[in-house]
């Protein structure tokens, strides 16, 4: 009985799991018209937008250099306060919080006096992709069926042991 209590948690444990990481947060932000713009989705979700998602940006040493919100379209924009390296993270709430995305101090053009003659800097446009072609991968019918083949087998292994053991209980009292 406990060891049926035990594979129990453990399937329920990689469903939950799995429901859990088909929910993640995706962030990018790019420089435009002198200031960061802050994309953020929903992963594994086609292009659901982070609707009210907290964008927090921080400098190196800690400090917050930026709060605020996304929109309707998972979009946030603002001008820093400083040319410091940024992580920007995005909380939507309910423990779904991206990776960090990293802002580089030196592609910070706002801060940048302009120059006449030839730059040897390139625009940050062309150092990163854009948000639309980030490749996601949608979940499948074979990835369904893929983890309840794991399940599936999994519980037959358990089983298999469970029924040796109780074969081999049977055995000793016979004797």
């Amino acid at each position: 009985m406990k060891c049926r209590s035990i594979i129990l948690a453990l399937v329920a444990g990689f469903v939950f799991a799995a429901a859990a990481y088909a929910h993640g947060v995706r962030v990018f932000a790019e420089i435009s018209d002198g200031q960061i713009v802050v994309r953020s989705k929903y992963s594994g979700s086609g292009s659901v937008a982070v609707r009210g998602g907290k964008v927090t940006a921080r400098a190196p040493d800690g400090r917050v250099i930026f709060e605020g919100k996304t929109d309707d379209e998972g979009v946030c924009a603002f001008v820093p306060s400083e040319r410091v390296d940024l992580e920007i993270v995005v909380n939507a709430g309910n423990g779904h919080v991206s990776k960090p995305f990293i802002i580089y101090a030196d592609e910070l053009t706002m801060f940048e006096e302009p120059t006449s003659g030839p730059s040897s800097k390139k625009p940050s446009s062309e150092k990163r992709t854009k948000f639309g072609d980030i490749e996601e991968e949608d979940i499948r019918l074979r990835d369904i069926l893929g983890g309840l083949g794991w399940i599936v087998g999994l519980t037959g292994i358990a089983m298999y042991f469970l029924g040796r053991r109780k074969k081999d209980n049977s055995q000793d009292v016979s004797r």
